[in-house]
């Protein structure tokens, strides 16, 4: 989180990457506390665009696609 607030999204999409590959491993689903505190971050600071993307790649990881469409859609918008 702290490398998507602080402008580092590429950095936090690989860990973010490798967290889920680690968590689909183990158990088959996603830890629901990083897609919380993506959504809390969302409160915290709007306006880094960085943090629906990031929230957007994990809901599409999770199976969320109409969640994750609609976080890139407001991602790309800022662009």
């Amino acid at each position: 989180l702290v490398q998507v607030v602080t402008g580092r999204l590429e950095a936090a999409l690989d860990t973010y990457a490798e967290a889920t590959a680690r968590d689909l491993e183990d158990d088959g689903g996603l830890d629901p506390a990083a897609t919380a505190d993506l959504r809390d971050a969302l409160t915290r600071y709007p306006e880094v665009p960085g943090v629906r993307y990031a929230l957007a790649t994990l809901l599409e990881a999770s199976g969320d696609t109409r969640g994750a469409a609609a976080q890139y859609e407001r991602y790309a918008e800022r662009g």
